[in-house]
């Protein structure tokens, strides 16, 4: 989300209409405790905070320190940990391939088959182009990715681009 997204979904209509001299570090606290319980993920609030530690600095900053940024004192609050993500074993991901063998859907069956084989993510399969394909040597170059964002679904350059990627002919994944 942009600035502006964030400040209008999450800030202004709540903590973004109190004065920043009358706000303390436990209002802010409960804040941050009210978005987490909301179900915003930790990246989410961190932004906010920033957004907000920013704004009240500048605050301090123009009327010559008489106004203290309570943001700075906040503490976010602990996020539980989440499990951590388990790869497929390989009888999972055989069947995975059978079920999408035998249900017809060829261009499903080759997108998860390209993904399961080079650990590739969506967006960069999706960007793929025939000509990032080296039928020769075996290579498929991987420098886009497709992301959608405010202004709608686009292909841009990966920073840096991943390279090339090895294609293997094998009937297992």
């Amino acid at each position: 989300m942009t600035c502006n997204q964030l400040w209008s979904k999450y800030i202004q209509a709540d903590i973004g209409t109190r004065s920043i001299s009358s706000t303390g570090i436990y209002e802010v606290e409960q804040y941050f405790r009210k978005l987490s319980d909301g179900g915003l993920g930790e990246s989410g609030i961190r932004q906010i905070r920033a957004i907000l530690h920013r704004s009240c600095k500048l605050a301090g900053k123009w009327s010559n320190g008489a106004i203290s940024n309570p943001i700075s004192g906040a503490e976010r609050p602990k996020t539980p940990r989440r499990d951590p993500v388990r790869a497929p074993s390989v009888l999972e991901v055989r069947t995975i391939l059978t079920a999408l063998e035998t249900s017809g859907d060829l261009r499903l069956h080759a997108f998860c088959r390209l993904a399961i084989a080079t650990g590739m993510r969506r967006g960069e399969i999706a960007a793929i182009r025939l000509n990032d394909i080296d039928f020769v040597s075996g290579e498929l170059r991987v420098d886009e990715g497709v992301v959608i964002g405010s202004g709608g679904v686009t292909v841009k350059t990966l920073d840096g681009g991943i390279g090339t990627q090895a294609l293997r002919r094998s009937d297992n994944p």
